[in-house]
């Protein structure tokens, strides 16, 4: 607690010396991440206890990671309501399982719930950033090829 106030009180103070006043807005910031950090140790917590959870916690960073891919794909053509995010999703598990598969069957980390909960988050999160950044170069790539 005592290096987060730290940390707070450095982010008030340095936007001050141009005359920028964020203070109000870095507290908030501040106090929502230690919020956050603390109901996700909490719940990873609950995770560690009871292993089945890890399913569903996986599931959640899926679902999570779909919506926000799903928007961002917006550009690409597709039909019906239900496709866009199908597709997302299938970007985002597909990455991940892809992954986590050569990883844990290769020996490189063992298979257990903490391993399962990094990797998973891990490799999600870069499918998450992954899939818009190939999506819109595939619909560049649709722009320029027309012709073909």
């Amino acid at each position: 607690m005592l290096g987060l106030g730290l940390l707070a009180a450095v982010a008030c103070a340095v936007p001050l010396v141009d005359g920028v006043r964020q203070t109000r807005a870095v507290l908030w910031a501040a106090a929502r991440g230690a919020v956050q950090l603390l109901a996700i140790g909490l719940l990873l917590g609950a995770v560690f206890r009871a292993p089945v959870a890890v399913l569903p916690v996986l599931a959640v960073m899926v679902v999570a990671a779909t919506a926000t891919v799903a928007p961002r794909l917006a550009g690409l053509p597709a039909r019906g309501r239900w496709r866009r995010p199908a597709a997302a999703a299938a970007a985002v598990t597909s990455g991940a399982a892809v992954t986590g598969t050569v990883v844990f069957a290769t020996g490189a980390l063992p298979l257990g719930v903490r391993n399962l909960v990094a990797v998973g988050g891990i490799t999600v999160g870069g499918a998450m950033t992954a899939s818009p950044l190939a999506g819109r170069r595939f619909l560049a790539e649709l722009g320029a090829r027309r012709a073909e």
